[in-house]
């Protein structure tokens, strides 16, 4: 058992998932749909940055779409540069639906959000909503962003 993560692997167990960390969980091919309220606990827990970036990575699957409000809240007051901003942000994208491109697009053109709104980009150049690409558009000399949307436009 990773020890940075034992409360959480302890209650995992409880709900049918021996893992060590919640890494375990990221790219399983198994749905794990009870771990997901589980993981939602202990977003706040005292864990190791690289272990609360797992809780976040793991909760990038469409079992936690119901769960944008808190995801959305944790991503917004988490500083920025950590490792759970990362997977918050890739949770977030992941579950992100045409319905909610709208804050999608808010969260991407917040500068305070630092690099990890990269993984927002990605989702919203892949949506055909005339929107989404008015956003790219004017994101294009952002200091963060502008590279990789000058990559995505290079390939259309």
């Amino acid at each position: 058992m990773d020890e940075g993560s034992a409360p959480l692997a302890t209650e995992l167990k409880q709900v049918g998932w021996d893992v060590r960390s919640p890494w375990e969980l990221v790219n399983t091919p198994v749905p794990y749909e009870s771990a997901i309220p589980v993981l939602l606990q202990h977003l706040d827990g005292p864990y190791l940055d690289r272990n609360r970036e797992g809780i976040g990575r793991a909760l990038a699957v469409k079992e936690a779409a119901y769960a944008w409000p808190i995801l959305r809240a944790a991503y917004e007051k988490e500083p920025p540069d950590t490792g759970m901003k990362t997977g918050l942000a890739v949770a977030l994208s992941a579950i992100a639906k045409p319905d909610r491109r709208g804050e999608l697009i808010e969260l991407v053109s917040n500068p305070v959000h630092g690099r990890t709104r990269i993984f927002f980009v990605d989702n919203l150049r892949r949506s055909r909503s005339p929107e989404a690409k008015a956003t790219l558009d004017a994101l294009a000399d952002d200091p963060d962003l502008g590279s990789d949307i000058a990559r995505y436009k290079s390939k259309r």
